[in-house]
């Protein structure tokens, strides 16, 4: 009975933190982004815990801490610099070799940290690219941890990726190109 409650609980937990994280992606304001993945990645830390996904819990935890970071340094208009993205990857690596226990725990530690430099350079055109390869691949670890709405979870954060760039990137972009060409 523990377990299914554990399950319901860890499954609602994961609902609210891929809310959080559909909402970021439907933005095109970097500092808004990063405080709702923030939230994103500690709820998700809580439901990898539940579920005994512990590596995947931790590398959430450092993205909230490095969300955090950024962001701070962002509103204070200071530059995230390379040492500090060269720090958190090298925590990542540590924490990674020292919780490494099977062959699938490789997948959070990448995915960590390609998120790392995704959100430490500006474009954030590049951190949408970045969460729709990583969802794909978050699918195959959340399959075998038994994170089933965050599976769910997955698949819409390719569709609504895939619906931001179309918004973004390539409308603004074709929208950019009429205008040129109606100038010219």
């Amino acid at each position: 009975m523990n377990s299914i409650i554990t399950l319901i609980i860890s499954n609602l937990i994961g609902s609210i933190a891929l809310a959080f994280w559909i909402i970021s992606t439907q933005t095109n304001k970097k500092n808004i982004l990063m405080k709702l993945q923030l939230l994103a990645n500690f709820l998700y830390a809580i439901q990898y815990f539940l579920i005994g996904a512990n590596i995947a819990a931790i590398m959430n935890l450092v993205s909230t801490v490095r969300y955090y970071i950024y962001n701070k340094n962002e509103e204070k208009g200071k530059e995230n610099s390379y040492t500090m993205l060269v720090t958190f990857i090298l925590i990542i690596l540590v924490i990674g070799i020292f919780t490494y226990n099977e062959i699938i725990n490789i997948i959070p530690i990448i995915i960590t940290i390609a998120y790392t430099y995704a959100t430490w350079q500006k474009n954030v055109k590049i951190i949408r690219y970045t969460i729709i390869i990583a969802a794909i691949i978050w699918i195959f670890y959340n399959s075998y941890v038994g994170a089933y709405i965050t599976i769910i979870g997955n698949i819409l954060e390719i569709v609504f990726n895939f619906i931001a760039i179309l918004k973004f990137d390539i409308h603004k972009n074709l929208k950019n190109n009429i205008k040129k060409h109606q100038n010219n």
